[in-house]
């Protein structure tokens, strides 16, 4: 059954059978267990035909894609996460470049995404905007690059060392 809208699957077999390709069943699909247990699955079916001869039956496969869709809902989370966060947050190659650009970074450096995703994170661009004062304990002077190591407002690129 569709995980979705609870709605009984159509059966793969019998698709088979009709068009004698290879199928797989719509995404988000569960197979439900004869005491209610429900085991989230991919599957595939596919023609068995005797050599150059006529369709015999169908081979049905199921594989147990729980781990695929916890995975694939912590990375939902995560991303809802970081969009909704009012935080720069951004993500970096090993060589410094740009992945992701969260929208609280372009609106806090001033940079769209599409500016700053591929570039060098210490590029030696300056930030558009200045950056609101942050309080923060550890932060000397109220300073935004001393707790959080993004630029002041007359920096020269997106990043700078941390400053104590």
């Amino acid at each position: 059954m569709s995980e979705v809208t609870r709605k009984a699957a159509e059966n793969p077999a019998d698709k088979v059978l009709a068009q004698g390709t290879v199928v797989g069943l719509a995404n988000h699909t569960v197979l439900v267990a004869r005491d209610g247990t429900e085991l989230p699955i991919d599957d595939s079916a596919a023609p068995v035909r005797a050599p150059g001869g006529p369709l015999l039956g169908v081979v049905l496969v199921f594989r147990d894609a729980t781990a695929e869709r916890k995975a694939q809902a912590d990375r939902a989370r995560l991303a809802a996460i970081v969009e909704s966060s009012g935080d720069a947050i951004l993500s970096q190659t090993v060589e410094g470049k740009i992945l992701t650009w969260n929208a609280a970074a372009e609106r806090l450096l001033g940079y769209r995404p599409e500016e700053a995703v591929g570039k060098s994170v210490s590029s030696g661009r300056p930030t558009r905007r200045p950056l609101p004062p942050r309080r923060n304990s550890t932060a000397s002077a109220g300073s935004w690059a001393a707790c959080s190591g993004w630029p002041s407002a007359g920096a020269s690129s997106l990043a700078t060392p941390w400053k104590t």
